[in-house]
């Protein structure tokens, strides 16, 4: 999969995991989203938030980090969704079905709201 192709697919994903969201909350969510990697150590991003995934997961075409749990952690004091992420420890392969049996790299963990 080229980078391009990974980017749309990071970026979709993300709206799947904010509209799983609001289904689970039943709430409707900001459109506007931070996001950190599990840690509370880790910085939260604001900007160009599916490149900073891209560039932690993305390795080449045929290497990506397979397993990328990805959710809502919480709504910021602005609103904002802070999305959550955390890759797994396994090495990067060519992409394809995860362990979900969902196509593709990152996993949609199940909406946590604060």
């Amino acid at each position: 999969m080229k980078r391009e192709e990974f980017t749309t697919f990071v970026q979709s994903t993300i709206e799947e995991v904010t509209r799983l969201a609001e289904e689970k909350s039943g709430h409707q969510l900001s459109p506007k989203y931070a996001f950190r990697w599990l840690s509370k150590s880790q910085p939260i991003v604001t900007e160009n938030i599916v490149e900073h995934i891209v560039d932690r997961v993305f390795v080449d075409d045929e290497h990506i980090y397979p397993c990328v749990d990805l959710g809502v952690g919480e709504i910021l004091e602005d609103g904002s969704v802070l999305l959550v992420g955390s890759v797994a420890g396994y090495p990067p392969r060519p992409f394809g079905t995860n362990w979900t049996g969902r196509i593709g790299h990152l996993c949609i963990s199940s909406a946590r709201l604060s």
